[in-house]
């Protein structure tokens, strides 16, 4: 019984231990999604308070959202962050940032188009200052050093291709003939893309680097690939990319894109099939209002492609991590179309589009 006894008690013990160990993972891991989360709502409010001209609060939103111990952060972020510190005059803090955005695979060509009204631009304080640079130049180095070339070359090859199909010499051809060619090219590259993604993860930055020479809303790399997929294919990814969301190597606005992409290039058709009606999920295509709108007060500025109600697609757009969509509009200078939804009319004369 003494035996039984204690071989009772070591089993209990081990038992102990064991939960004790699944609980310390299950807390760690739920940490590390409430910072994923806290990055993203600081990032956004930062931004908010940045629109607003209220600099110390963008500053203090983006202090939180770099002190998150598990999360690496976009280098577009820290870019932000240093053209913020300018307007607060802390040139320490400035060199902070952009150390931190070198880290990270910032490099100059971004810094050089980087330009802030009324203030010292950040090109000058880099070249200014020489350990800065040494140290910057260093960073970014080493960053190279830990992507997956073997990922970068075929991403690379992939996009190639798909630009191919759809520039160039293939566009002197009849369109159904353009149309085939853009099919097949597209099936190729979601079944190699696929492939990629079930070897290595999603292709994010922590595989291929965060190359964004215009901004964190322009599209590259395996980003633009997307963008030409239909919805079922998009199911197919969406996956390994929330997952990459999630360890913030990959915007959300990216995946938002493609998906709007998605919804513009097949628009609702009406039975007559003289009707379409355009929408977006999440609100992040710009147009000229000339496209949507004969109104002079419109047709000149930058629009939103329509959407939907505001409070439907802020409610999407917050499941995403995204801003709310009247400071997405304040951040790039457009303006919120006056009605819901984009329709399109065909007649006799041609195509146009009313609200």
């Amino acid at each position: 019984m003494h035996r039984c006894g204690a071989f009772f008690c070591f089993i209990f013990v081990e038992m102990k231990n064991i939960i004790i160990f699944l609980f310390l993972i299950l807390c760690r891991t739920s940490f590390s999604q409430a910072q994923f989360i806290q990055y993203y709502s600081n990032i956004n409010l930062a931004q908010h308070y940045f629109i607003d001209k209220q600099y110390f609060k963008a500053d203090s939103c983006y202090k939180v959202a770099f002190a998150l111990d598990s999360i690496r952060g976009f280098n577009q972020d820290y870019l932000c962050a240093a053209s913020n510190s300018l307007y607060i005059k802390d040139a320490a803090l400035t060199k902070v940032y952009l150390y931190g955005y070198a880290k990270r695979g910032g490099n100059y060509k971004k810094i050089k188009t980087r330009r802030v009204k009324g203030k010292t631009t950040l090109d000058s304080i880099f070249f200014k200052d020489k350990v800065l640079r040494k140290r910057m130049s260093v960073a970014f180095k080493e960053y190279k050093k830990t992507l997956n070339k073997k990922v970068i070359s075929k991403i690379r090859h992939i996009v190639i291709r798909d630009q191919m199909a759809r520039v160039g010499p293939v566009n002197l051809l009849p369109w159904k003939i353009q149309r085939k060619i853009m099919i097949k090219v597209d099936k190729r590259s979601i079944k190699e893309l696929l492939l990629i993604c079930e070897q290595y993860g999603w292709p994010g930055y922590n595989l291929i680097g965060e190359f964004r020479p215009w901004g964190k809303s322009s599209i590259n790399g395996a980003d633009l690939i997307i963008r030409h997929f239909p919805m079922e294919e998009l199911k197919e990814l969406e996956t390994y990319v929330f997952e990459a969301i999630k360890q913030v190597n990959e915007y959300p606005l990216a995946w938002a894109k493609a998906v709007d992409y998605c919804y513009l290039g097949f628009p609702f058709c009406k039975e007559d099939s003289i009707k379409f009606v355009f929408a977006q999920k999440y609100g992040t295509l710009l147009s000229h209002g000339s496209m949507f709108s004969e109104d002079t007060a419109i047709a000149n500025k930058i629009l939103i492609i329509p959407f939907g109600k505001i409070e439907e697609v802020n409610k999407v757009r917050k499941e995403l991590f995204l801003e709310p969509i009247e400071d997405y509009c304040k951040w790039y200078n457009a303006i919120l179309p006056k009605e819901e939804k984009g329709i399109q009319y065909k007649n006799k004369k041609g195509n146009y589009t009313v609200y």
